[in-house]
């Protein structure tokens, strides 16, 4: 997911199906494990999954940023991305 300037206050109220709108994006299947994995590398995420502190307006990454994955949309999930879950996009 794209890093949002804003800091959030705190860890999510809701759940929001983060490991599903990755993989949309992607193209591909993600685990919950791997989901869970960039979230503890990542030096702003906190939290447990899937209550991160992610901000609820949620900005639709760039496609570029796959590029050079060979696996992004080597499967079918692309086909139910839909850029209505996001509240922006990356530039």
């Amino acid at each position: 997911m794209a890093r949002c300037t804003k800091k959030t206050k705190g860890i999510m109220k809701k759940a929001y199906p983060l490991k599903h709108l990755i993989e949309r994006w992607a193209g591909r299947y993600v685990s919950k494990d791997d989901v869970i994995v960039a979230a503890y590398i990542h030096p702003k995420i906190s939290g447990k999954y899937p209550l991160f502190n992610i901000d609820s307006r949620l900005v639709e990454p760039s496609r570029k940023r796959l590029q050079n994955i060979s696996e992004a949309f080597t499967q079918d999930q692309n086909e139910r991305h839909d850029s209505k879950d996001y509240t922006t996009k990356e530039q």
